[in-house]
C-alpha cells in the first residue's frame, strides 16, 4: 500500500513538472533558445534592406552640394550686407533693385533647403534606430506579426521622407543654377561701388 502511495506521488509530481515546462516553453520562449523559431528570412532581408536605403538617404543629404549651399548662403549674406552697407541713400536703377531682390531671395531659399535637409537627417537617424531596435527584436522573439506591423510603419514613414528628400535635391540643382547666374551680376555690382 506504501509503494502504490509512493508511486502515485511520483506520477502526481511527474504530471506537475510536465506542465510547468509546457506553461514557461509557452510564456517564456526567451528561457529556452533551443525552442525559439528563427525569425523569417524575408522579413530579415527586407529590415536590411530599409537600414541600407537610411544610410544612403543620409550620405544624399551631406552630400558636397549641401557643402556648397551652405558655402552659398555664406557668400550671400556677406554681399548682401556689404551692399546695404553701400547703397544706404543711395538710388539704385530698378534693374539692380530687381538682382538684388533676386539675390536676397535665393539665400532665403537656400537656408530654407538647409534647414529641411537637417530636419531629414535627424527623421532618417531616428528611423534607422526603430529598424535596428526591430531587427534586435526580431532575432530575441516569436511575436513576427507584431514586429512586421512596425516594419511596415517605419517603411511608410522612410518612403514619405524619401518623397519629401528628393523633391528637395530637385531644388538644389536650381539654386546653383541661380547662384551661379546672379553672382557675377552682384560682383560686377560691388565693384562699380568700390570705385565710386
Amino acid at each position: 500500500m506504501r509503494e502504490i502511495k509512493v508511486q502515485t506521488i511520483k506520477h502526481i509530481g511527474s504530471g506537475l513538472f510536465v506542465r510547468s515546462i509546457c506553461f514557461l516553453l509557452i510564456a517564456c520562449p526567451g528561457l529556452f533558445p533551443c525552442c525559439h523559431t528563427p525569425p523569417p528570412e524575408n522579413q530579415i532581408r527586407e529590415i536590411d534592406s530599409l537600414i541600407s536605403l537610411t544610410i544612403d538617404l543620409q550620405n544624399k543629404i551631406s552630400s558636397p552640394e549641401m557643402q556648397m549651399l551652405s558655402d552659398f548662403s555664406y557668400e550671400i549674406e556677406n554681399d548682401l550686407t556689404f551692399l546695404n552697407d553701400s547703397n544706404q541713400g543711395v538710388s539704385q536703377p530698378s534693374f539692380i533693385v530687381e538682382e538684388i531682390e533676386q539675390y536676397t531671395h535665393l539665400r532665403k531659399d537656400i537656408e530654407e533647403c538647409l534647414t529641411a535637409c537637417k530636419n531629414y537627417g535627424e527623421e532618417v537617424f531616428m528611423i534607422e534606430n526603430n529598424l535596428r531596435d526591430i531587427r534586435t527584436r526580431l532575432l530575441r522573439n516569436n511575436n513576427y506579426e507584431e514586429l512586421g506591423e512596425l516594419i511596415e510603419t517605419e517603411k511608410d514613414l522612410l518612403n514619405d521622407l524619401l518623397s519629401r528628400i528628393q523633391s528637395n535635391i530637385g531644388f538644389i540643382d536650381k539654386h546653383m543654377k541661380d547662384y551661379w547666374h546672379l553672382k557675377p551680376l552682384i560682383d560686377s555690382l560691388k565693384l562699380d561701388l568700390i570705385t565710386e
